[in-house]
């Protein structure tokens, strides 16, 4: 990323293969990011524990969501979904069924990051991925909320995810880009 003059350590994490239920040796269902804690710790000697870090720090679970979709309306809540040019969207909770398999983000951090898209001038929006058990997805964000860290889906919306021909907005990929920086160089 572009981030200049981070005030704290920032870690980015590229997890694999989300879209298959985060399994295997790099997934976040696996022991790669602690593991990477434990010899981040060792390295520099801090006097922490992997999950005490991991319980202070905050999150963001770079995905996309869904997009009103204007030929199929019935799959969404018009008052509870992200539009396309609307800026980035910052979605409390996803899965499916309601909120079987997910997260929910306090509304603390929740505040904090839509604060920080508003101190920077960032549009931004929230959502939810679908109707309950009608639409819905995971993310990683639950694999790293079990360590007590706060996180939230953060991300542009999109049309078709999933198919052959997925659309999103170029404003919106820019405002994601935007709220990513200020995240890592804002870090509180």
């Amino acid at each position: 990323l572009d981030a200049q003059d981070c005030k704290e350590t920032v870690l980015l994490y590229l997890a694999d293969p989300e879209e298959i239920g985060s399994m295997g040796d790099t997934g976040a269902e696996s022991f790669v990011f602690v593991n990477f804690m434990r010899e981040y710790i060792r390295k520099t000697g801090i006097t922490a524990t992997w999950d005490e870090l991991l319980e202070n720090a905050l999150s963001i679970s770079a995905d996309v969501t869904g997009a009103l979709d204007p030929t199929f309306k019935s799959v969404n809540d018009p008052n509870n979904v992200s539009y396309l040019g609307h800026g980035v969207s910052i979605e409390k909770y996803g899965g499916r069924g309601g909120k079987y398999s997910t997260s929910e983000a306090h509304a603390e951090y929740m505040h904090y990051l839509r604060s920080l898209a508003t101190k920077h001038g960032i549009p931004w929006q929230t959502g939810e991925q679908g109707k309950i058990d009608i639409g819905g997805g995971g993310t990683i964000a639950m694999f790293m909320s079990r360590y007590g860290m706060d996180c939230v889906d953060v991300g542009p919306c999109m049309l078709g995810m999933h198919s052959p021909f997925e659309v999103t907005s170029k404003v919106d990929i820019y405002c994601t880009y935007l709220l990513y920086k200020a995240f890592f160089e804002d870090a509180r």
